[in-house]
């Protein structure tokens, strides 16, 4: 028996002996998986998705084979009849019948069974996997603590109600343990001591909730907990029951007005508590701090590590990172949380030198000695001295801003040399670069994306709003995060990068504007980010002193590159900057590039093999002021024509195997194709700079429409046909062409037509088969999704006949896509005969080409026809492998409308409530990317909604129509792809 325990952290448990899980990193997230999801078969499409979503197709479904390969041989060995795993060529699954105990399982069950409760209770043995980071492991851990944290409450509820108030109390403590802000069960505990006559004991417990919330959040006790105490204090009788008992949310209290004779002593001892051993706190000169610290809480775990692990602590550790990211809080956090530590690690002291003030590296040496209160011996060096002082103690030293001081790294690493029980944190912008030194790179605050306003209330999770939330409300009591500011304060915290500094000195403008009037100020950044307070030190008071800082310590070189980089829109690759930077004045772009990288100006980041750099904004805001007019035109250009020449082979290759991997890569460029754009469409650009741009645009169509880029597209696309009359006739019919597709997408039909008739009209006069086989094809599309299925049919045959005169020339993926929408108009005519065969054609092209989000299209128009014969069963089949093609690819479009199918296909199969559901997630996906319906889709659409407001009732209906538009598009996708939502009734 194999016992498996997920609470707390991974043990595997055989025959009383524990067993080491020894694998590739992303093989414990696998078998999580596997065991989370054990009752049903998990499509490998799926599995390889969600385990590795930020690499293309093939490259996540090889790494899903090898990691399976590696979870067989890590774990031990299994009968041959009971395999740990069920593979086949579809789908994985761990297996049910094997031989194995889950302390998960266990505690779901016994969760479920009143009698039980306590024994699920001693399960959970901590958080689910604390060491997993994986974006899908969170709601299931927040579920599963959440249920722990459920069954406490009742707990206590039971013991409270059977006159058991100590072990009423016991439970709540255990609660405030795992979840120390649940401000209901201090009220509950609370009254629980004060009604067991622990008066004492209910007035403790009231104060050392306010440390807590001082300490974590800066912000006081609700009134009703204050009223609470107060009522206490005062002896006064408490009316009403408590929060836990009567599910109530808060204590019911009330002081009669006149008093009531004094209740009979009833005097019961205390509860008593340990006994904190008497330790003695290492020296120090760590200053208080005036501020919360808020968010890095791994940051902070994992600094603690490396300076503690017992075999390999890092014994000089530098924390890099821009200015105003933090570097310096989180270095004093640590310190300060090391010497409270029951155990201390430093017993000779902690000690904090901060030197930003200092500028020469020769008074290093005497700041260590004052601090350390080491005095110069006569005769003998002052590093001699501070060598032989230090050989024996057990210290930490704080060095803090060194960037400007690493000429005296020697030194350091010769006091390290002679104490080996000594030990340096660094805060620095570039590192020492001397030997053991171990970096630790400070990323900025985690920011939400635009998306997540929709759960506003959830939005002060995120550590940067967390911490512009509370440094706003130090100026602005009255602060709040509401519905109509959340999108403002998203975008302040994006548009900020999440970097501490600048959040802070936004949030300081928090009593003079509003979220939404700081965005428009935020257009010059370095100018509203001020402080003229003497809160903070001068170089913190403007981002801009902070930048300055950091500026001044480059050479020429390395400054000249730095203000070119400017040019770029956050990120940029090596080959990128060396196109566009190296200007005719010999600079050694690598060499600048890495200088700015050791300076923490510029990050790196590896995306799907390759290696980006990027700047936060408001340092590329700041490079850009440095950049010298006269150069900036000259980058533009040059950009313009590097991202031309990268998008060249994107109209091909988004048709073809390699579809995944450009589609990462078009997204990870997505900026710098808008900035490209933009200069491209300038008011004062030439013809040259607009032919450029309208390139652009004919390459970008099929990106914009998978990512759901449906008003960006139709922006861009609008400028450019108000200019593509400056263009030869082909490019005008491409551009032409791709205004009446996104016309059509967003529900513009009677626009997108008069688009698709002036383009036929250019391809006529223009006599060239392919481009008017192209136009042929759009129109036929637009009138097909117009109902007008005669002229549509019409047109697609005429190009279909042009395409198949091309013989071995002829574009094989357009001739793909005619084929299916011909497919669809006959099936819209419901002539299913004629269809079928097309789509046939279609899905077998579309394979051979290696176009997944094609063959995910044809497979949806394959369900469709099936659906309308009444083939559910294959119509179920076809729809989710399709939405998971989709999904793979992170095409929104194609999943939200898969998700139209799916609902009708629901309400056919006799399921009304998922149906219902389906169709307002997909109401709502529409709605966020602004698509539209063909007429022939809403008109059905229409008629089953009607249907179900008929079956289901109209207020039935609109409680599910309220959930579903509530749903995630993920959240949607996942539900849709449950094989029980079509299993007919």
């Amino acid at each position: 028996m194999l016992q498996i325990y997920l609470f707390g952290a991974l043990r595997l448990v055989s025959a009383d002996h524990v067993l080491k899980f020894a694998a590739l990193p992303k093989t414990l997230p696998l078998f999580a998986y596997l065991l989370l999801n054990r009752t049903k078969a998990l499509p490998r499409p799926l599995l390889a998705y969600t385990l590795w979503p930020d690499v293309g197709e093939a490259e996540a479904r090889s790494n899903l084979r090898r990691h399976l390969y590696e979870l067989r041989r890590v774990l031990p060995a299994a009968s041959a009849d009971r395999p740990w795993l069920l593979v086949d060529n579809s789908t994985v699954q761990w297996n049910p019948a094997a031989a194995y105990w889950l302390d998960v399982a266990d505690f779901e069950a016994t969760a479920a069974d009143l009698a039980c409760r306590h024994e699920a209770v001693s399960l959970y043995g901590g958080d689910l996997l604390p060491e997993l980071y994986e974006d899908w492991i969170f709601l299931e851990r927040e579920r599963l603590r959440n249920r722990f944290f459920d069954l406490l409450g009742q707990l206590m509820m039971q013991q409270a109600a059977q006159g058991d108030r100590t072990g009423a109390i016991r439970y709540g403590q255990q609660l405030l343990q795992h979840d120390p802000l649940r401000e209901d069960v201090v009220r509950e505990l609370m009254i629980l001591r004060h009604e067991h006559g622990d008066r004492a004991g209910a007035l403790q417990e009231y104060q050392r909730f306010v440390q807590r919330l001082r300490d974590e959040l800066d912000v006081p006790p609700m009134l009703e907990t204050s009223a609470l105490y107060d009522a206490i204090a005062r002896q006064l009788p408490l009316v009403g029951t408590s929060p836990i008992t009567n599910g109530s949310g808060h204590a019911a209290l009330r002081a009669k007005a006149e008093p009531s004779p004094p209740p009979t002593p009833h005097v019961v001892p205390a509860l008593p508590l340990p006994d904190a051993p008497a330790r003695t706190t290492p020296p120090t000169n760590l200053p208080a701090q005036l501020t919360s610290f808020i968010g890095r809480e791994e940051e902070v775990a994992a600094v603690r590590a490396l300076l503690t692990r017992q075999s390999d602590a890092a014994r000089l550790l530098t924390i890099t990172g821009p200015g105003g990211s933090g570097k310096t809080r989180l270095a004093l956090e640590v310190g300060a949380r090391l010497l409270n530590a029951e155990t201390p690690v430093f017993r000779d002291g902690i000690f904090v030198l901060l030197l930003a003030t200092v500028t020469d590296p020769g008074l290093v040496l005497p700041a260590i000695a004052t601090t350390l209160g080491v005095k110069e011996v006569s005769g003998t060096t002052l590093l001699a001295t501070l060598k032989a002082w230090l050989r024996d103690r057990n210290l930490l030293l704080i060095l803090d801003n060194l960037e400007q001081l690493t000429a005296v790294a020697p030194c350091l690493a010769e006091l390290l040399a002679a104490a080996p029980k000594l030990s340096l944190l660094v805060t620095s912008r570039k590192l020492l670069a001397i030997y053991g030194e171990c970096e630790f790179q400070l990323p900025a605050l985690a920011t939400p994306e635009p998306d997540a306003v929709e759960q506003w209330e959830t939005l002060s999770h995120y550590p940067a709003v967390a911490l512009f939330l509370t440094r706003s409300r130090a100026v602005n009591p009255n602060f709040t995060l509401n519905r109509d500011n959340a999108a403002a304060i998203v975008e302040i915290c994006r548009r900020l990068d999440g970097l501490p500094l600048a959040l802070e000195l936004a949030a300081a403008r928090s009593k003079l504007f509003t979220p939404q009037a700081m965005i428009a100020r935020l257009r010059d950044a370095l100018s509203f980010l001020a402080d003229s307070s003497h809160r903070t030190e001068a170089r913190h008071q403007t981002l801009r002193a902070t930048l300055d800082w950091s500026y001044a310590l480059l050479d020429m070189p390395e400054q000249r590159l730095f203000a070119r980089l400017a040019v770029f829109a956050r990120r940029f690759t090596l080959d990128a900057v060396e196109s566009v930077c190296s200007l005719a004045d010999d600079l050694d772009v690598l060499d600048a590039l890495k200088t700015l990288l050791d300076n923490s100006l510029v990050r790196q980041v590896e995306l799907e093999g390759e290696m980006y750099f990027a700047m936060l904004v408001t340092v590329r805001d700041y490079a850009r002021s440095r950049l010298p007019a006269d150069e900036l035109a000259t980058l533009r250009e040059r950009h313009l024509c590097y991202y031309l020449r990268m998008v060249q082979s994107a109209p091909q290759a988004l048709y073809q195997k390699a579809q995944g991997v450009w589609l990462e890569r078009l997204r990870y460029e997505e900026e710098n194709l808008r900035a490209a754009l933009a200069w491209a469409f300038a008011p004062q650009a030439g013809p040259t700079q607009i032919a450029t741009g309208l390139k652009i645009v004919g390459a970008l169509g099929r990106f914009w429409q998978v990512s759901g880029r449906i008003n960006e597209a139709n922006e861009w696309l609008n400028r450019a046909v108000a200019l593509c009359n400056q263009a030869p006739v082909a490019a005008q019919v491409e551009v032409i062409n791709q205004a009446g597709l996104f016309a059509q997408l967003r529900g513009a039909h009677a626009q997108a037509l008069a688009y698709h008739e002036r383009a036929l009209t250019l391809a006529r006069m223009l006599q060239e088969p392919r481009i008017l086989a192209e136009s042929l094809h759009h129109l036929g599309s637009a009138t097909g999704r117009q109902g007008n299925y005669d002229r549509s049919i019409a047109a697609l045959s005429e190009s279909l006949a042009i395409q198949r005169t091309l013989g071995p020339t002829q574009d094989l993926s357009h001739l793909a896509r005619t084929l299916n929408n011909l497919a669809a108009t006959y099936q819209n005519n419901n002539e299913y005969l004629r269809s079928a065969p097309l789509l046939q054609e279609s899905l077998a092209l579309k394979e051979r080409q290696g176009d997944q989000i094609g063959v995910a299209v044809a497979l949806a128009n394959l369900a469709n026809n099936a659906r309308l014969q009444g083939n559910y069963g294959a119509a179920a089949v076809h729809c989710r492998r399709s939405l998971e093609l989709r999904r793979c690819l992170q095409d929104r479009l194609g999943m939200t409308n898969v998700l139209d199918q799916m609902a009708q296909l629901a309400f056919d199969c006799g399921r009304p409530q998922e149906s219902a559901r389906l169709f307002a997630a997909s109401d709502a996906a529409h709605r966020a990317i602004n698509a539209s319906w063909s007429k022939v889709t809403r008109a059905e659409i229409d008629q089953t909604l009607g249907q179900l407001r008929t079956t289901l009732g109209e207020a039935a209906f609109d409680e599910i129509w309220q959930r579903g538009t509530g749903m995630a598009l993920e959240e949607a996708v996942v539900f849709a792809l449950r094989e029980e939502v079509y299993q007919k009734v």
